[in-house]
């Protein structure tokens, strides 16, 4: 059943901002939220369209899901955002200070 929570998810995106609006919000804050909204909406109806709801689809999407997370494991080196502690830590510095 595909898309069955996207009608109560207009709603109460229809029902907040109309709420703004008779409170008497700035129309840029209207326009945010309206926004924000739209767009959250918009991310879950294509999660909900690109991923399978089906139990067997959805075991096998993850499968192939994990199966080709560990083939780009195997196949690319490991990197981390980390350079481990070395000896000449000091002499990098000296020479990046002296490159400015």
């Amino acid at each position: 059943m595909r898309g069955a929570g996207m009608g109560g998810g207009l709603v109460a995106s229809g029902a907040i901002v109309s709420a703004l609006a008779i409170t008497g919000a700035p129309w840029w804050a209207i326009a945010a939220v309206a926004s924000v909204l739209t767009t959250a909406g918009a991310v879950v109806a294509l999660t909900q369209i690109f991923i399978p709801q089906e139990s067997p689809d959805r075991l096998a999407w993850w499968r192939d899901r994990r199966a080709h997370q560990e083939r780009r494991r195997r196949t690319m080196p490991a990197r981390s955002g980390r350079r481990a502690p070395d000896a000449d830590n000091g002499s990098r510095r000296a020479t990046r200070a002296g490159n400015l």
